[in-house]
């Protein structure tokens, strides 16, 4: 029988590597200026696992080794990601292969992995419906994945086989192809207005008060440390020397090291310096001193500048090079950040890093270990690490409230709440476990949760802080949205500046103030609110006498006591995580509100697109169009959102017999604002092009094709230079970042007119590729942006009207 392309291979390879010493199977690597590793051992094992018997064939030892080879590769390279990506997948493809009882590197498992009916497939069977939190799931349900990561893993598969020359072009053929287009990844969601405000004055607060403090300590700084007084009496006695109350947010700097202090603040410098300059993450925390300062006159003022220059690692390509001491090459992203908001901030940054390193050229931001020795800025850091010291909250975590009641009630009637964990069963698919974990009655573990679910509970009907709230609670009527309005009064509400009136307010369904008087109650029992006595000097709280007098307790009766009963109090560190939040089955980021340089990223661009243009919003964040509207390929998220709940408010007035008119004006005064958002998106813009479409007249166009028109218009003396011809090429609208649809049935009818036009042209020049793409371009636009009402209307005027009499 003659051999298979594969068994030559194997058995060339397996001569070849006769000669060869061993390789180290360990993979070092620095991923956030943090050193990790990886094992390829596990590789040589049956189930890609190294706690199995190792793999006895030849043959497939021989393909393994040219495969470690090829991601030892990577990493050497410097492509950590995808090195990295390819040790996993490819654990998770022998895994697959040796539960089939199948040879890893043959037809059968690939098409066992890949196939129709293999692992991969399957996965995305279980991926078209994905719930936004894991206690959503059904209890061993499996958790999928999305068409379009099936077909990124395999697409990173197929050139690591064919570099070891394992024929899998031919163990493809036939084989169903995952769709790129399919769904895209969940994206990361910009800030709202609010959230944005208060994240952006806790960070600036924090920054302002703690970076002069540090720059102070490094100066008073024997030679042979740093000095050992704490950062929080330092702060606690800036703020009563400026006639200021403590802030509550700064409770967790007590206990903390120095070091630790330092790494906050960075940490700090490091969210505001994403938002004031829109860099990604990798920019960021490669950025390098010296920072220029630039004055500019314009209009009769002087405008000041800092020139930043972010420096972007790029292996194996040729870039423009700045040369640090350990040789490095990187590739060169500037920004301006004017001084009306951030120059006075990376003055204050420039000066705390030069304080703690000295060296010229050096990084920005970089962190402090235990010893005093500096290394580059951490930032996958857990994702509630500063939301949870600065008491930062998302707007959707009243969300979260039902989920949060239904296991406060399991815990304080029957013991018990629900965990939800993710596990891998045998076959490599992630499932969603469900189990109930049971407490003692009053125990410690008992008292912390019921508290620590208690905070979360009341916090997502509030944005106050709830440390200092106390019994009793004072509930209101239910109003006509069926919520009640629910008070406390407390020690201290907040930092001077967000209200000190001493009166927390909750604003919650009625459906929740059943669970509110439970926890009422319970912490009632572990401070009450009153003592009782009976008349004379003699205290009691039991006894036959039916005459008390009533007075207020000596100890103040929090709302979420801490301690034992009868000695309790406030707590210190904000008690809900992450980790809790995660077991209950709840996603983090709907209560926390999270802080990365995507989302920081994310929300520069949403407003400049919002309130800006197109061109700005793309410009800050110096991506191609593509990439752009790859974000905002259906508008404005939270305009549409806007209109969506506007509507729906007029919906709710008209079934309750209001007048249109009148229902209109009514959701004006409820949303403050002056004509509601779909009206203003229809009136703000210009007169549309023949074609339907709505844009300033001025191209701008990814390609060349204005740049040519202007150029001809000027050799024909129609125009000048310093003039811009206005458009006419109407057949490239669908590619123009100023042009816009409009969901009008008249506007609808002049494009499909037009459309028709195209159609015809198409017909009299077959050859002409490009025609046809404009005609599915547009044709796409309409399908996907205007609605079936619209479109039915406008098609029955090209149906009664024919064509708009410039394309009849």
């Amino acid at each position: 029988m003659a051999k298979s392309r594969v068994g030559n291979l194997i058995e060339v390879d397996n001569q070849t590597l006769s000669g060869k010493g061993s390789k180290d199977d360990i993979i070092h690597y620095v991923k956030q200026n943090e050193h990790k590793q990886i094992s390829l051992k596990c590789l040589d094992h049956h189930y890609a696992n190294e706690s199995n018997q190792l793999t006895t064939c030849p043959a497939r030892r021989a393909v393994i080794d040219k495969l470690k080879d090829a991601i030892r590769d990577d990493f050497e390279l410097d492509r950590v990601s995808q090195g990295i990506q390819l040790f996993f997948l490819l654990r998770s493809y022998i895994a697959n292969a040796d539960r089939l009882d199948l040879p890893p590197f043959s037809e059968e498992a690939w098409i066992a992995y890949f196939g129709a009916n293999g692992y991969l497939w399957q996965l995305v069977g279980y991926g078209y419906r994905q719930h936004t939190h894991t206690y959503m799931y059904d209890n061993n349900q499996p958790i999928g994945i999305s068409e379009k990561t099936a077909a990124g893993k395999k697409r990173l598969l197929v050139p690591l086989f064919l570099s070891v020359n394992l024929p899998v072009f031919d163990w493809n053929m036939g084989l169903k192809d995952f769709s790129v287009s399919g769904n895209p990844k969940r994206l990361s969601e910009p800030y709202s207005s609010g959230e944005q405000e208060v994240t952006l004055k806790r960070l600036h607060d924090k920054f302002f008060l703690l970076a002069p403090l540090l720059i102070a300590e490094r100066n008073l700084a024997s030679d042979d440390g740093f000095s050992n007084s704490s950062i929080f009496e330092k702060a606690s006695a800036l703020l009563l020397a400026s006639k200021k109350q403590m802030d509550v947010e700064l409770r967790f700097l007590e206990g903390m090291d120095f070091h630790q202090v330092f790494n906050f603040t960075m940490t700090i410098a490091y969210y505001l310096f994403c938002h004031y300059t829109a860099f990604n993450d990798s920019v960021v925390t490669s950025v390098r001193r010296p920072i220029e300062f630039v004055s500019e006159k314009q209009e009769g003022k002087t405008s000041q500048y800092a020139q930043i220059k972010g420096y972007k690692k790029r292996a194996a390509k040729p870039v423009s090079a700045f040369v640090a001491e350990d040789n490095i090459e990187f590739e060169e992203i500037s920004a301006r950040v004017d001084k009306r908001t951030g120059a006075s901030f990376l003055k204050m940054l420039l000066e705390l890093s030069i304080a703690y390193n000295q060296d010229p050229y050096g990084l920005l931001f970089f962190e402090m270990d235990s010893a005093g020795s500096l290394r580059g800025l951490k930032t996958d850091i857990e994702l509630d690490y500063a939301p949870k010291k600065l008491e930062l909250f998302a707007d959707k975590r009243v969300g979260l409230g039902e989920r949060l009641a239904e296991n406060i009630q399991s815990l304080l009637n029957n013991l018990f709440v629900e965990s939800v964990k993710t596990v891998v069963d045998d076959e490599g698919i992630r499932r969603i476990l469900k189990e109930r974990k049971y407490y003692q009655h009053n125990s410690n573990q008992f008292s912390k949760l019921i508290q620590n679910l208690s905070i979360a509970f009341f916090q997502c009907f509030s944005s106050q802080t709830l440390r200092y709230a106390q019994l009793p609670l004072y509930y209101s009527d239910v109003d006509e949205k069926g919520k009640v309005t629910v008070t406390c009064i407390s020690k201290l509400v907040d930092s001077i500046g967000e209200g000190n009136s001493g009166v927390i307010t909750f604003y919650a369904d009625e459906q929740f103030v059943p669970v509110m008087k439970m926890l009422e109650e319970w912490a009632s029992g572990r401070n009450a609110v009153y003592r009782k006595r009976a008349k004379g000097n003699q205290y009691t709280s039991s006894g036959e006498s039916h005459e008390f007098n009533y007075e207020l307790a000596k100890r103040t009766p929090y709302l979420f006591p801490q301690g034992r009963i009868g000695e309790t109090t406030s707590y210190d560190v904000y008690p809900v995580t992450a980790t809790m939040l995660r077991e209950l089955g709840l996603t983090p980021s709907h209560f926390f509100n999270t802080l990365n340089s995507s989302r920081f990223r994310l929300t520069v661009a949403d407003n400049e697109y919002r309130y800006g243009s197109v061109a700005s919003a793309m410009a800050i964040l110096q991506n191609s169009k593509r990439v752009f509207e790859k974000h905002y390929a259906n508008g404005h998220k939270g305009q549409n959102n806007e209109i969506i709940a506007q509507a729906l408010d007029i919906i709710e007035q008209v079934i309750k017999g209001v007048e249109l008119e009148e229902a209109k004006e009514k959701v004006r005064d409820n949303w403050k604002i002056e004509v509601l958002a779909f009206d203003e998106y229809k009136r703000r813009g210009k007169p549309s092009n023949p074609n339907g479409t709505c844009c300033n007249g001025i191209p701008q166009f990814e390609g060349k094709e204005d740049v040519l028109a202007q150029s001809k218009a000027t050799a024909l003396g129609v125009t000048n230079k310093a003039d811009k011809t206005h458009c006419y090429q109407y057949d490239k609208c669908h590619e123009c970042m100023h042009a816009k649809l409009v969901d009008e049935p008249k506007q609808v009818y002049k494009l499909l007119s037009f459309i028709e036009s195209l159609i015809d042209a198409a017909d009299l020049y077959p050859e002409n590729e490009e025609l046809e793409n404009r005609i599915v371009s547009f044709e796409e636009l309409v399908s996907e942006n205007i609605s079936e009402d619209v479109l039915d209307q406008a098609e029955n005027m090209l149906e009664k009207n024919g064509r708009y009499f410039m394309f009849a």
